[in-house]
C-alpha cells in the first residue's frame, strides 16, 4: 500500500535535482519551543538555508496525547499508574514513521522510498530538544548540517539511487545518535563521580 509519505516523495522527486530524501519535523502542542521555532519565518528561512537544495523538509503537528488514570471497578484492588492515551488521529502518522507514541516527540524523521516497488519507506528518527527555542534551533541546525554534508558527498551518478542516498544519510545519523548516547553516558558518569 502506498502511503502519503511515498506520494510526497514521488511528487517532489521530479522537481528536484537532489537526492530523494525528505525530513519531517514531528511535534505536538506539548512542544512549545519547537512550535514557536517553526512558526517564526526567520528561523524557518535559516533552517531552509542550512538544509540546502539536496533534500526537502516538512513539519507536521500531531494531536497531543495525555496521561490518564485507568478506570478501576469498585471494590477492586489495583495499582493506579497513569497510562498514556494516544489519539486515534495519530495512529497512521506514528505507524508510517515507526514511532511508538507522541510522548517521544519532538523528533526529526528522515525518510526516502525504497526501490522494492511496494512503496516501502526507509526512515531514521532523531530525537529533538524542546528546552528553549535556541536549543531547539541549535539541535535542528546540527542535525541538518550532518544530513546535508552526507547528501553532498553522494556522487552525481548515485544521487537518484534511493537506497544509496538514504544509506549515506542513515550512516551519518547513526554515527550522530551513537555519539549523543556516549555524551549522555559520560555526563551521567561525571555527575555520579561528583557525589563521592
Amino acid at each position: 500500500m502506498v502511503n502519503w509519505a511515498v506520494e510526497l516523495a514521488r511528487i517532489y522527486k521530479h522537481k528536484s535535482g537532489g537526492a530523494n530524501l525528505h525530513g519531517v519535523i514531528l511535534y505536538t502542542d506539548a512542544n512549545p519551543h519547537v512550535k514557536k521555532l517553526l512558526g517564526d519565518d526567520d528561523y524557518w528561512t535559516a533552517l531552509d538555508d542550512i538544509s540546502g537544495p539536496l533534500w526537502c523538509i516538512y513539519a507536521i503537528k500531531a494531536k497531543q496525547g495525555s496521561h490518564r488514570m485507568p478506570r478501576v471497578p469498585r471494590e477492586t484492588v489495583s495499582m493506579m499508574v497513569p497510562v498514556w492515551k494516544e489519539p486515534a488521529e495519530n495512529r497512521e502518522l506514528l505507524d508510517d514513521f515507526g514511532i511508538d507514541s507522541t510522548q517521544y516527540l519532538p523528533m526529526l524523521s528522515v525518510f526516502g522510498e525504497s526501490e522494492d516497488g511496494e512503496g516501502t519507506i526507509l526512515n531514521k528518527n532523531v530525537k529533538l530538544v524542546d528546552s528553549s527555542v535556541e536549543d531547539a534551533f541549535a539541535k535542528l541546525r546540527e542535525v541538518f548540517l550532518i544530513i546535508s554534508e552526507a547528501a553532498e558527498k553522494i556522487s552525481a551518478e548515485y544521487m537518484n539511487d534511493n537506497i544509496r542516498a538514504y544509506t549515506a544519510v542513515e550512516y551519518a545519523l547513526k554515527g550522530y545518535n551513537e555519539l549523543q548516547s556516549v555524551k549522555r553516558v559520560a555526563k551521567i558518569w561525571k555527575a555520579l563521580k561528583s557525589y563521592r
